[in-house]
């Protein structure tokens, strides 16, 4: 009844594959620079610091998060562990590279006693994510995040 024929040219095939290459590569934009904002209006609960030495790059699937180095604040707490907000926002790695103006990383303990770290986003009580921090090539958490307590 209905005949549906697609004639695409190699040109036109070219074109449409370098747009989506183009959009997909758009999404990739780094962090914005001006986020001084957001630092200045976080109001720490504590002394206590989490320190990312370099910039951190978690991808453990087609999605993941990307960690500014800095200073993290902490801004809330739960009864196992404490949110710590990230001085520049954290930015979605895969489809749709989201950045998020806050979040960061969630600082926990264990049942055994020992310390696990989480992304999170969105606020501390509805927090979007919360997803686990583990070592994986490109973001080495054990060394390139280190915990500061408050000591008076």
């Amino acid at each position: 009844m209905f005949e549906f024929y697609l004639d695409i040219s190699h040109k036109n095939l070219m074109r449409y594959v370098l747009l989506v290459s183009f959009l997909f590569l758009a999404g990739c934009a780094s962090i914005p620079e001006d986020t001084s904002a957001i630092a200045a209006s976080i109001i720490p609960i504590d002394q206590s610091r989490l320190e990312v030495k370099k910039d951190l790059s978690f991808l453990p699937s087609l999605s993941g998060f990307s960690f500014p180095a800095g200073i993290y604040l902490p801004v809330a707490k739960d009864a196992t562990g404490v949110f710590y907000q990230s001085p520049k926002g954290i930015k979605g790695i895969g489809v749709g590279n989201a950045y998020y103006p806050v979040g960061g990383i969630y600082r926990f303990r264990n049942s055994d006693g020992s310390y696990g770290l989480k992304s999170w986003h969105g606020t501390p009580k509805a927090q979007y994510s919360n997803r686990e921090l583990w070592d994986m090539w490109g973001a080495n958490f054990s060394k390139e995040v280190v915990f500061h307590e408050y000591s008076p």
